[in-house]
């Protein structure tokens, strides 16, 4: 193959790496501006992937089509669209797909590394075996599956970005509690990955632990009168959350009796302790 990555972010960067590590000719070329101004470097590719924002990637695809050969193949690295997006590239008779890596890319963090991640790819025959070197080369899974772009991506960012912000609400009670920032941020860290590989294990419904899955409807009142007290944003998140890991629970095998009576604690109006009253002089 000879790869060209359009657009030098974090994953195109990534990516760029992992090719070059394993002797696969790859280049990078800016997609901010115009890709056209690297047109020999596109006219000698048999693969493009298109690692740019999801709103550039239609105006990239539009101007770079008259400059590819007639064998490359052009695939884009954005879950949340489909391979419409490509529609200018198809149109010359190319194949096109999409190859999405299921990895959160965080700024100022190490993204070195795609071992144990998933790629996912759909599309047209010849992308689909492009996007599969692709993923062996950095490590990676692959998995063929035609998600059509917005359900999909929601799935990915309900865990990725839900997790970050359920560590952030539990980041900031924790040093209410008297633990620094970054010894909080460290302890849930370690957290989430026994909880990641819980799942790798026995995968889910099976990975849930704690009081919802034990049915210990008592705890749970209890958690929701101290997070009441303590902080409403957690407050909130704790009982928008809670009837998902209800549903979890019983769907793990939770029996209907503890499921009503966790349910029954959910929806009840959590008592505020009470102040005490100071001493008379």
């Amino acid at each position: 193959m000879r790869v060209v990555i359009v657009g030098r972010g974090a994953l195109g960067t990534a990516l760029g790496r992992v090719l070059r590590d394993h002797d696969v000719a790859c280049a990078s070329v800016a997609g901010r501006n115009r890709p056209t101004k690297s047109a020999r470097v596109l006219e000698n590719a048999t693969l493009v992937i298109l690692a740019v924002p999801d709103p550039a990637i239609q105006g990239v695809a539009t101007a770079i089509a008259p400059l590819l050969a007639d064998r490359c193949v052009v695939i884009h690295a954005a879950g949340s669209r489909t391979t419409a997006e490509l529609t200018p590239i198809r149109a010359r008779g190319l194949e096109v797909g999409v190859l999405h890596p299921m990895v959160s890319f965080a700024a100022g963090a190490n993204a070195r590394s795609f071992d144990g991640a998933t790629f996912v790819g759909w599309g047209d025959p010849g992308a689909i075996r492009a996007a599969r070197k692709v993923a062996r080369y950095a490590g990676a899974r692959f998995v063929r599956a035609d998600v059509h772009g917005s359900v999909y991506h929601a799935a990915s960012s309900m865990v990725a970005n839900g997790a970050v912000a359920l560590t952030w609400a539990s980041v900031e009670l924790l040093i209410a509690q008297g633990f620094a920032k970054r010894d909080a941020e460290r302890a849930l860290s370690g957290l989430l990955a026994t909880v990641a590989r819980n799942i790798a294990e026995v995968g889910v419904p099976a990975a849930l632990t704690g009081p919802i899955a034990r049915g210990d409807a008592g705890t749970v009142l209890r958690h929701r009168e101290a997070l009441a007290a303590s902080s409403s944003t957690a407050s909130a998140t704790y009982d928008a959350v809670g009837p998902t890991i209800l549903a979890c629970a019983v769907a793990r095998g939770l029996d209907s009796e503890s499921a009503r009576s966790v349910a029954d604690a959910l929806a009840t109006t959590p008592q505020r302790p009470r102040r005490r009253a100071k001493p008379r002089s």
